[in-house]
């Protein structure tokens, strides 16, 4: 019985014995042997992908055994960076709150002055002096909760199947870019899984970026807070950064 293969002018039928039939064995040949080599891609791939929904997921640290590289450049931001700009400028900004209430008889007494004072400078300090290991514990919390939601293991699972996928559809997609079968269909499905796993992968980048560099200018975030004219732009940086959490 003759065996078509093919469409349109690249079609041709493969008889018993004949070349076609020949042809046809050394695709099959180079198929399994194409589709062997990218199996030996997926492991790699999928360690790319949970790495990728797990910045989807969690909250990085600043510092400890879990801490990342991202969390260690981070941390020196906050030490070497926003923190001695924070430093610098909150006395000015305290100077000018306390000016600006009392300009505005916002004080009955000294000792609301006193007061408003100590409550400021009590926040600042605070979230300076401990805002690393307020937002570690908080880190630990919200991780610990996304990992009853979605264990390793499902998310382990998850990439495994976007990885297998997305080769597989990749290599049939290949094959009949040369064959001229199902070229359509193939290159539709592949399309939709690169773009899939580059959107994971941008994502996950994304979040983490943006959630470390909230992390990293908590000091600064702190002392825009203490004056109210530059309160809002705080409040501004802390609602984008919350957001992504």
């Amino acid at each position: 019985n003759a065996v078509y293969y093919g469409t349109g002018e690249n079609s041709f039928a493969a008889l018993p014995g004949s070349v076609g039939f020949a042809v046809i064995s050394t695709l099959q040949a180079v198929s399994s042997y194409f589709m062997t080599s990218v199996g030996s891609l997926v492991p790699g791939l999928s360690c790319g992908i949970t790495s990728a929904i797990g910045g989807l997921i969690y909250v990085p640290y600043l510092e400890g055994s879990c801490a990342g590289a991202g969390g260690s450049a981070a941390y020196n931001f906050f030490n070497n960076v926003f923190l001695p700009f924070a430093s610098t400028y909150v006395p000015l900004f305290l100077a000018a709150t306390v000016g600006l209430n009392a300009f505005m008889g916002n004080y009955g007494d000294f000792y609301d002055l006193l007061r408003d004072l100590l409550y400021k400078i009590g926040v600042y300090w605070i979230f300076t002096s401990a805002g690393v290991t307020i937002w570690d514990q908080s880190a630990a919390v919200l991780n610990g909760l996304a990992s009853q939601i979605l264990p390793s293991s499902c998310m382990q699972l998850l990439s495994n199947a976007i990885a297998g996928m997305l080769t597989t559809t990749g290599g049939l997609f290949a094959l009949s870019t040369v064959s001229n079968v199902f070229g359509d269909a193939l290159s539709q499905a592949f399309m939709f899984m690169l773009e899939l796993t580059i959107a994971i992968f941008m994502a996950g980048l994304m979040r983490q970026v943006i959630l470390l560099t909230l992390a990293s200018s908590i000091p600064l975030i702190a002392a825009l807070w203490v004056f109210e004219w530059t309160r809002r732009f705080a409040d501004i940086i802390a609602e984008i950064g919350l957001a992504f959490v």
